[in-house]
Formats: structure tokens, C-alpha cells, sequence
């Protein structure tokens, strides 16, 4: 018989990982009567009661510590999830309490037919007007909400040393390296708990967004001079003579002037 677990599963797997996944086959679905029909695996649209769970982190740049002060990180948690009261779903939030950056996890469950871009929506606007959060010192302006997983902010020290910026999973950056420029793709790769930040406010891997695993870094074009070699090469020697008869020009003009 057709189920709904194995779809939400894919549909999760796709939109919280980046990770592409293809099942094929088909079930027999029970269309009453005793009767049954043949439907690809993956349809569930007539799933009854079904829900999906997205999880959100919410990133502030304040410059108070809420750590510092479990029980108004406590309070601005609840208030969050009073504020997401008067939506169709259940929301959870939670203070991940890092040092570096302010995290809160938002996660939430709603109907089937709920898009993750819709309740992404919903919530951004929901905390954009809150006065309540803003009472709690959560200013809109310090606050950014993503749909998005990270890998952490990192530093590596191989003839030198390279900060890399927080990245999106499944993405590359780059950054400045010598006379090039040097790589890392952010891979979804499942990060083990003692990998993780430490903090005493964080529960459970699931608290936090940095679930992306960073890959080595490819320091191969740091030293490719050849982008640089080609540029002075275009630098004729015509160039730099004409360059040196307009400064003897110059100085002839001057001459003649002071005389």
C-alpha cells in the first residue's frame, strides 16, 4: 500500500540538504471498494492529515549577549512562539546560545500544503512588525532569518592564514589567496555533535543552522601567476616609451618656462 513517509522523506531530504534523490517505482493505492490502483511511489497528494516540519534559523547581530541573560533569552524564545500563534501550524523556538553570533532555531509544523517559501514568508513579516520582540531588544536591523543551512564561519592556516566566510550549503566560496584566489565548497555532509560549537544553551545538533561540513580548501591557483604574467606582457615596450617621451617632453616644456 502507498504511504506518506517515503515522500516527505525525499521532499525533506531535497529542500533541508540540497541533496538530490530519485526513487522510482510504484504502490497500490486503496481506492475503496477493495479495490486497488497503481500510482508512482511518491504521490501523496491525497495523504490525509499530513504535515510538513521545516526549520529555520534566525541570526542576530546585536550586540547584547543574550547568554549572558538566560532568562530574557528564555522570554524573547516565548515570545517568538506567541507571535507565531495566530499562524495555521505548531511552532517551537529555541535559543542555541552561541559566542560568536546570537542563533535562534525556529521549528515548525503545517500542513502539507503549506510551501516552506510560504511559511518563510509568513514568519519574516510576523517578526519584522513585532513590537513585542523589540521591547525584548531583538531589533528588526540586527536580526536576519534564512531558509538556508550553513557551514560556520572558519579559519585555516596553510601558507598563510584565510578566514572563510559563513557559506551556504552546497555552494563555493572564495577568497582572496596571494596572487589568485582560493576555494571551499560548503558540502551538506552530515556534522558529528562534538564538531559543534559549544555552548551550554545547545540541546541538539538540530539546534543548530551549521549543519554544513566544510571541504578541504583548494589552494591550487593561489600561486597561477599566469593571469598577472600576461597583463605585464600586454605592456609593450612601445607603451613605455611613449609614456618616457611624454615625461621628457614635459620636462623640456618646464625647461624652457624657468629660461
Amino acid at each position: 500500500m502507498c504511504g506518506c513517509h517515503l515522500s516527505a522523506l525525499v521532499n525533506y531530504t531535497k529542500t533541508t540538504f540540497n541533496r538530490p534523490m530519485k526513487i522510482e517505482g510504484e504502490c497500490q493505492a486503496d481506492i475503496g471498494n477493495n479495490q486497488t490502483k497503481s500510482i508512482p511511489i511518491l504521490e501523496y497528494s491525497k495523504c490525509k492529515s499530513w504535515s510538513n516540519s521545516f526549520v529555520f534559523p534566525l541570526i542576530s547581530s546585536s550586540t547584547f549577549k543574550f547568554n549572558e541573560n538566560e532568562s530574557l533569552a528564555e522570554n524573547i524564545s516565548r515570545a517568538m512562539e506567541h507571535e507565531l500563534s495566530n499562524l495555521t501550524g505548531n511552532f517551537e523556538v529555541q535559543y542555541c546560545g552561541y559566542y560568536d553570533r546570537e542563533v535562534f532555531t525556529i521549528t515548525c509544523t503545517v500542513p502539507h500544503t503549506t510551501t516552506k517559501d510560504q511559511i518563510f514568508k509568513q514568519i519574516s513579516e510576523i517578526f519584522k512588525t513585532s513590537q513585542i520582540l523589540r521591547d525584548l531588544l531583538l531589533q528588526e536591523r540586527n536580526m536576519e532569518l534564512f531558509d538556508e543551512m550553513f557551514c560556520n564561519e572558519n579559519t585555516t592556516s596553510i601558507n598563510g592564514t584565510f578566514h572563510w566566510p559563513m557559506t551556504k550549503i552546497g555552494t563555493n566560496v572564495t577568497i582572496p589567496c596571494h596572487a589568485n584566489v582560493a576555494t571551499r565548497y560548503c558540502s551538506s555532509g552530515k556534522m558529528e555533535y562534538s564538531e559543534m560549537p559549544t555552548s551550554q544553551y545547545v540541546k541538539s545538533p538540530k539546534c543548530s543552522p551549521f549543519t554544513g561540513v566544510w571541504k578541504e580548501p583548494d589552494m591550487s591557483e593561489c600561486y597561477n601567476t599566469e593571469g598577472i604574467t600576461r597583463q605585464l606582457e600586454n605592456i609593450t615596450s612601445e607603451d613605455i616609451n611613449e609614456g618616457s617621451s611624454s615625461d621628457n617632453e614635459t620636462d623640456v616644456g618646464t625647461a624652457e618656462t624657468r629660461t
